[in-house]
């Protein structure tokens, strides 16, 4: 998940912060001065609506654990534990169009493959833009329940389907750390299964995948190179997460390429990070 970096990106109107900030930074980002101003207007709206779902999402009842949210501007959410603050940023990063570029978005139509999709932020926002089926693809047994819940009736539908698995470049057992099965993170781990894309895409019989929304804690190099014929046969337009680890921004890119030459790479949602502006978010079209 995108953390803010910059006042800039908060503040002030949009086209003039992004277009201050590639100026000054223009030597160390990963940015075009477009896709910064793109990302001013971005972080700008999802501090807003932080603030906004911060102050106003409200409790509508609790079932042991689990608790069902109602989300400004959303829907409501069964989340577990405590509705706290890491809820109210990545549901704003959703409502603020995170993964949404001008050139890359999800269509009337979609098939999409959710891929981390937690409590199902993405997956909502794919369902609005009228996707025609999602595919909520969650490694954390905790998050399961949560999403039977929310979509229960979109499942019911055959809108969404859930896979209870996380997305690798093989079938395997991992451990899972918190919500991450290569980062550290959590003392506590319990084994998970994972599989490959192209595995779960058959096994769903899927006629196309249209697009990929990919955001799985530093897992998305290995869970690309087990989607090659996925993305061989399809060309999905894509949405990647590049924030986990040094070398996302160029190792992800590379990762497709090797298998799939000919795709544009647009780098966005641009932060500061130790004195460069990084992206946040790879598209793929």
């Amino acid at each position: 998940m995108a953390v803010l970096g910059m006042e800039f990106a908060l503040i002030g109107y949009p086209p003039v912060s992004g277009v201050s900030a590639w100026l000054r930074y223009h030597g160390s980002t990963q940015c075009n001065a477009t896709e910064m101003v793109h990302s001013a207007a971005y972080h700008k709206e999802w501090r807003r609506l932080h603030d906004q779902i911060a102050a106003s999402a409200r409790m509508v009842r609790q079932d042991g654990a689990l608790q069902l949210w109602d989300v400004p501007g959303m829907r409501q959410f069964w989340i577990t534990g405590t509705f706290d603050d890491m809820n109210s940023l990545a549901f704003a990063e959703q409502a603020a169009g995170q993964y949404w570029h001008p050139s890359v978005h999800f269509q009337q139509g979609d098939i999409v493959l959710d891929v981390g999709a937690d409590f199902g932020s993405v997956t909502f926002e794919a369902l609005q833009a009228g996707a025609q089926k999602v595919i909520a693809i969650e490694v954390d047994p905790a998050k399961w329940p949560c999403l039977e819940r929310t979509f229960a009736k979109e499942i019911a539908e055959g809108r969404v389907v859930l896979m209870r698995m996380g997305a690798w470049d093989s079938e395997s057992t991992l451990e899972l750390g918190g919500d991450s099965v290569v980062l550290e993170r959590g003392d506590q781990k319990h084994k998970v299964r994972v599989a490959t894309i192209d595995q779960m895409v058959a096994e769903l019989q899927l006629p196309r995948v249209d697009f990929i929304s990919m955001d799985i804690e530093g897992a998305e190099k290995p869970a690309l190179r087990g989607a090659v014929n996925t993305l061989r046969k399809f060309k999905p337009r894509m949405a990647i997460a590049s924030e986990h680890l040094p070398d996302d921004v160029t190792a992800i890119p590379q990762t497709v390429q090797a298998m799939v030459p000919g795709y544009d790479v647009i780098c966005g949602q641009c932060e500061l990070l130790h004195d460069q502006m990084r992206a946040q978010v790879l598209w793929f079209r």
